[in-house]
């Protein structure tokens, strides 16, 4: 067997797990958004969504962008075989988020006054503002220590600590909030409670299974030195869709925001799939640029792209194709946002249609490029924002969102190719995804014709889609022999017996 068959093996296994985290992540926050929704009025949902979009913006910076950071040196390290300098980077590491943790936490309580009273001017802000400064902090240690669980590949601790523990309790209080009828604040204080316990758990589980004895060297200032760019990085992508929503928020009224946050958190959804793939990804890719094999780094993003686009491609036609109705699972106040929906969809699909070209420069070091990649997209980001959105209103913030991820993703395609070669693209694969929206959308109109735009159609159509996009892929030659039967041997095993 061939190393990039195996890594793409472990990529596979490692990705299925953690697709099922980020899946069930996805879908607790579906379901925890959904309740919220429909138990709150739309400006107490509005309120809680521009606690959290704030709280979202300030974590990466209190992260300095370690997380990616640490998982690419642990991979690089451990390709290298040098066990001194992956110790030295988790006991590096564990010295700088605590106090960053700390300090934006802070941040934020300091900021939350005037953020109330001048720049939204509405006093039910300011006690939820206050209150998800917990959850900055715990969010950001949380985040830190799935970066050293992603680096030495262990994906079940981030799935159990990281994905599903906090929304899972918070699902549960939720509920019973639901229930008894409480005001908007107990749900903030719940939320941030439940992501403060999942933490502590988390690095109490690190601590306890991981031996950090041994020989390290302090190597403090040389992930910070990495990190910076990256932070830059992460900090646009955080702050791509959640600056739209604090525009909008100045703009317009709580009710609106509403609306468009509905549509932006299912549009966010996508990229899951992606997301759960590379968590294994990123080590295994640093280990090639250890080793300088841009062969294998060809190899393997072709076919981590392949993957993952026959894995998202179905949902990602059933937001286009039926965003009337995904948006009436929120209430039949949300189905104006369908072009939201529409827009935000795609812009949240670049990435996967074009591969994980960011965290490729990320594994081959270049993190500066992928700064200035960064900064370029975030100025058209605002300027578009700021000139949209009080024509336009949440589809001119939508507009804009499409337009800077867009932009981002092919200058990241772009440099890797010219640095390595590296794209994803064949004949087939251009097929693929020229003639699966022209045969959903058939099966789209024999839908509607025959069931109408009810919520029930979209029962119909998951299996639909998703036999249309996997069976053309077989017709087409992308699926190959060998893959074909690792997939049913995989199968078997689950569900087959030994």
């Amino acid at each position: 067997m061939s190393r990039t068959g195996s890594d793409m093996r472990a990529i596979a296994r490692g990705g299925a797990l953690n697709i099922f985290g980020e899946g069930g992540k996805a879908v607790l926050m579906t379901v925890i958004l959904l309740l919220l929704a429909r138990s709150v009025t739309k400006e107490e949902y509005g309120i809680f969504t521009l606690a959290q979009v704030l709280a979202l913006m300030l974590i990466p910076i209190g992260g300095l962008g370690l997380s990616r950071t640490i998982s690419r040196h642990i991979g690089y390290y451990q390709a290298l075989g040098d066990r001194k300098m992956v110790n030295s980077v988790i006991r590096s590491s564990i010295h700088l988020w605590p106090i960053s943790a700390v300090a934006i936490s802070l941040l934020f309580f300091a900021l939350s006054v005037p953020l109330g009273h001048y720049v939204f001017r509405h006093e039910d802000y300011l006690p939820n503002f206050q209150m998800f400064s917990i959850y900055v902090g715990a969010n950001i240690v949380s985040q830190q220590v799935g970066g050293i669980f992603r680096g030495l590949r262990e994906v079940k601790p981030k799935i159990y600590f990281v994905d599903l523990m906090p929304r899972v309790l918070a699902l549960g209080i939720f509920a019973v909030l639901a229930y008894q009828g409480a005001p908007i604040l107990m749900y903030s204080t719940a939320y941030a409670m439940c992501f403060t316990a999942s933490a502590v758990m988390s690095i109490f589980y690190l601590l306890r299974h991981y031996s950090l004895s041994g020989a390290w060297i302090p190597t403090h200032m040389a992930l910070l030195a990495f990190s910076l760019p990256v932070l830059v990085q992460e900090i646009f992508f955080t702050s791509n869709s959640k600056l739209s929503v604090l525009i909008l928020g100045i703009f317009v009224d709580p009710a609106t925001v509403a609306s468009y946050t509905v549509a932006q958190k299912i549009a966010a959804r996508i990229p899951f799939i992606n997301q759960g793939m590379l968590f294994i990804f990123l080590p295994i890719l640093s280990g090639y640029m250890a080793r300088k094999d841009t062969e294998a780094m060809r190899k393997i993003y072709a076919r981590f792209t392949k993957w993952v686009i026959l894995l998202a491609l179905p949902g990602i036609l059933l937001l286009l194709l039926f965003p009337v109705q995904v948006l009436a699972l929120f209430g039949d106040k949300y189905r104006s946002s369908w072009s939201i929906l529409i827009l935000l969809t795609i812009a949240h699909s670049w990435s996967t249609f074009l591969g994980p070209a960011g965290p490729t420069i990320i594994a081959m070091g270049r993190v500066r490029m992928l700064m200035l990649f960064a900064l370029l997209t975030a100025a058209v980001n605002v300027s578009l924002n700021v000139a949209l959105i009080p024509a336009y209103g949440g589809l001119g913030s939508a507009i804009a969102t499409v337009t800077a991820l867009g932009i981002y993703a092919f200058l990241t395609l772009g440099y890797v190719y010219r640095r390595a070669r590296i794209h994803p693209f064949n004949r087939d694969y251009v097929r693929l995804l020229v003639h699966s929206p022209g045969l959903c959308f058939l099966e789209h109109l024999l839908i509607v014709q025959y069931m109408g735009t009810s919520i029930l159609s979209l029962a119909v159509a998951v299996p639909a889609f998703m036999a249309t996009v996997w069976g053309l892929a077989l017709l087409l030659g992308l699926i190959t022999g060998s893959e074909r039967r690792a997939v049913m041997r995989r199968l078997h095993g689950m569900f087959g017996g030994r």
